[in-house]
């Protein structure tokens, strides 16, 4: 919670602040169709921490992103981040056991071999090694994002919640990913 305190961006302090629409408390048709999985890479440096920081300062922004996933059903986590080539999948969910929500979603790791066979030659490896494991693992090519603090990673701009690397992943970055994932359940 520490990480939220003070840091609401404009979008989100009117979500929070203002009246509830009653519009939005009629149920819809929609509502009662199950949500798509949605694949989100989640990079580490840059995102659950500043870029750089010391031990005592990773994993400072993961209470923002645990926060947020609370609110978000049927959304997994893939590590898309070089902790990958140095940590087993199971080494780096034990890193997260501290926040239960972002423990539980995180599925997977990419493969981060540098010369990686791809059906995307024109793609950042970042972005190729997403979409390798969307098709490895039988996900929807349509129901991904990242969030990452590399621009030049992906291509695909639209997908990607980018961060400040020396901020980290923020309150506004989490109000983005929700209105990223609303989107592309809609299609």
């Amino acid at each position: 919670m520490r990480a939220l305190k003070g840091e609401l961006c404009q979008a989100e302090k009117r979500r929070l602040g203002g009246p509830m629409d009653e519009s939005a408390k009629e149920e819809s048709p929609l509502n009662l169709l199950p949500l798509p999985l949605v694949t989100v890479f989640l990079d580490f440096d840059g995102v659950l921490h500043p870029l750089g920081a010391p031990t005592e300062r990773l994993f400072e922004r993961a209470d923002v992103l645990e926060l947020t996933l609370k609110e978000l059903p049927n959304v997994e986590v893939v590590v898309s981040s070089t902790w990958a080539a140095y940590h087993s999948l199971a080494h780096i969910r034990e890193f997260l056991e501290v926040w239960p929500t972002l423990y539980e979603r995180v599925v997977g790791v990419t493969a981060q071999c540098r010369q990686l066979p791809s059906h995307y030659p024109e793609v950042p490896s970042r972005e190729t090694q997403c979409r390798d494991w969307l098709i490895a693992n039988k996900r929807s090519l349509l129901h991904w994002c990242a969030i990452d603090d590399e621009r030049l990673n992906f291509l695909t701009h639209e997908r990607v919640i980018y961060t400040n690397s020396k901020k980290g992943f923020t309150a506004c970055d989490a109000h983005r990913l929700r209105e990223l994932i609303h989107t592309l359940r809609l299609g």
